[in-house]
């Protein structure tokens, strides 16, 4: 009678074990080995044109600040200050906000602002300080 051969154990993967690093004299940090980790399907192409139209939704008001001259701006979008100084001339800048941009120059005939596509015009004739706040309803002087 003939033997069975015995069997053979499956292979197993060998996880390397975590490396411990010298940061500082007083410091040993331990760098853990990667984790696998299932990743996702690539998006289809149905899902990635559906992406700029979320991100116009996300951040309605849209204006183009651009200097026929040295003229000084101050920008603040949703709250928060974006720019504050000197435009000087041939510069343009964009700035996006989800609810509202206020805009401040101290020279408004400097300046041409475009809001959400559409030029504003001469913002003035003098080189007052002019405020005019942007949302997504429209914009005031």
């Amino acid at each position: 009678m003939q033997e069975e051969p015995a069997p053979v154990p499956a292979p197993t993967a060998k996880v390397p074990e975590p490396v411990k690093r010298q940061a500082s004299a007083r410091k040993n940090l331990t760098v853990e080995p990667p984790v696998a980790t299932q990743t996702e399907p690539a998006p289809s192409e149905e899902a990635s044109t559906v992406q700029p139209e979320l991100i116009q939704a996300e951040r309605p008001v849209r204006i183009v600040v651009g200097a026929r001259e040295d003229s000084w701006v101050s920008l603040v979008a949703d709250g928060r200050t974006v720019m504050e100084g000197v435009l000087s001339a041939g510069a343009q800048r964009s700035f996006r906000a989800g609810q509202s941009i206020v805009l401040k120059t101290g020279n408004a005939p400097g300046i041409n602002v475009t809001y959400n596509g559409r030029s504003l015009g001469d913002l003035g004739a003098d080189k007052k300080v002019r405020t005019l706040t942007f949302t997504a309803q429209g914009f005031a002087p």
